[in-house]
């Protein structure tokens, strides 16, 4: 049974947090890059979204290349590996861009913290390896489930931000017509 359970390939879940600190805070350094950047916003979305999509890409083939004690049989398995990947590069792109845009147009800091936030924990998650669930598992597994979820999180956090936003901004504006 516990030749199957996953187990951290950095051996240190303390190091695995770390890491997924790091790119998240690298992250979220480019969402401010991208603030203070006089380029064209549109391509800027797209290079940090793409930039964003082959970091965590980078890291769970990083990590399952030299971790992952069975290794998929390759070229066979490409029929399947290629549209996991290609939709996870998809979704990965589409959460960056999502927290940058709300961000930036909207200047809600709920997306930047949601952005660390998920970008920390599939850091993390992507350094368990080891389950019966096939290196491709966890993958399919976030591009169908965990992602999906992740931007449901997004959307309520941001939702809540503008409410509460607007809220402050109609008390403010009662006191300053009562003074």
């Amino acid at each position: 049974m516990l030749q199957l359970a996953a187990h951290n390939a950095l051996r240190s879940p303390i190091v695995s947090a770390l890491l997924g600190l790091g790119l998240g805070l690298v992250s979220a350094g480019g969402v401010a890059v991208t603030h203070r950047c006089d380029a064209d916003r549109r391509a800027a979305l797209l290079v940090g979204g793409s930039a964003h999509a082959a970091g965590m890409l980078a890291v769970w083939v990083g990590v399952r290349l030299c971790f992952w004690r069975h290794p998929a049989p390759l070229p066979e398995s490409l029929p399947v590996v290629l549209p996991v990947v290609g939709v996870a590069f998809l979704l990965f792109s589409v959460q960056w861009i999502a927290a940058a845009v709300l961000s930036l147009s909207y200047g809600l800091q709920s997306a930047v913290v949601w952005l660390v936030g998920v970008t920390w924990y599939t850091v993390y998650a992507a350094t368990f390896v080891g389950n019966e669930g096939g290196a491709l598992f966890a993958l399919f597994s976030w591009v169908l489930v965990i992602g999906p979820a992740t931007l449901t999180l997004l959307a309520v956090l941001a939702g809540g931000e503008r409410v509460v936003r607007r809220r402050l901004s109609a008390d403010r504006e009662t006191d300053e017509r009562t003074r």
